[in-house]
């Protein structure tokens, strides 16, 4: 896992062994590698996650291609306690976390390296995203590929909303357009 980040040719300096000056030929990009040691080596280390979009803004629809509804959890740290017991016998020795999403400019971050897990590039700022986070920080590795857990019915907290507007099912107002 790594998050890159740019930075113009002209704001660069390299300097070789012997002090000269080399003119880099391109914008220069830098990445953090997200790893744990293990047995002595550094291994990626995935971690999984749910995005939720603290705001309901109709652009998600676009950004996610083939889409034509969404959940919208109007109660999420009751979704929170109903999910965390369920994620607790399903990953137990990962960390749980809930944090927002923190947005940088690729070009000219602002003096600290983007982490993986909580950093995403300025362009999606308007998701104002929240994830909500397994990591095995160094334990046992969660499950390849999707990790599902059943917590049963959200409907009292949560409303189903097609990309018009409409509310399909659960509980909330008849349209988040309104």
């Amino acid at each position: 896992m790594s998050k890159a980040y740019r930075r113009p040719a002209q704001a660069i300096r390299i300097t070789g062994s012997d002090g000269s000056t080399i003119e880099p030929i391109g914008d220069v990009v830098f990445a953090s590698r997200r790893c744990v040691e293990r047995n002595g080596e550094l291994e990626n280390t995935p971690y999984w996650f749910c995005s939720f979009s603290s705001d309901l803004d109709p652009r998600l629809f676009k950004e996610f291609a083939g889409s034509d509804a969404c959940i919208v959890i109007f109660e999420p740290m009751k979704f929170v306690e109903r999910a965390l017991p369920h994620l607790n016998r399903a990953a137990p020795h990962a960390a749980k976390s809930l944090f927002p999403n923190e947005y940088f400019d690729p070009h000219f971050p602002c003096g600290y390296k983007p982490r993986a897990m909580v950093s995403k590039e300025m362009a999606f700022a308007y998701q104002r995203e929240m994830r909500f986070a397994l990591d095995p920080e160094g334990g046992p590795p969660l499950a390849d590929g999707a990790f599902f857990v059943e917590i049963g019915s959200i409907e009292d907290i949560a409303a189903v909303y097609a990309a018009s507007g409409d509310k399909i099912a659960g509980t909330g107002p008849r349209s988040f357009l309104a």
